[in-house]
């Protein structure tokens, strides 16, 4: 949960959870970030298991993994029921 405690970290995975998939270009540009910068958030929801990566030629397309979403989810409705 501590990796989308911060904001962008937050807004980038919502974005991938609503597109499906993008590069780290396409998300830099929606959420008018700084390339470098968001690498550094892709690298973090990466190592939380939340988002999976598929190099294609020079850039690399992030998807949600959407396993990992599945369990966030159970764990919010958990909470919410509790």
């Amino acid at each position: 949960m501590s990796a989308l405690s911060q904001p962008t970290r937050h807004r980038c995975f919502q974005l991938l959870v609503e597109r499906g998939q993008a590069s780290a270009g396409e998300l830099a540009e929606a959420l008018g970030t700084p390339a470098n910068l968001l690498s550094s958030h892709l690298s973090i929801l990466s190592a939380a298991r939340l988002v999976t990566s598929v190099r294609e030629g020079r850039s690399i397309r992030y998807s949600p993994d959407k396993a990992r979403l599945a369990d966030l989810i159970s764990y919010l409705v958990s909470m919410a029921s509790a």
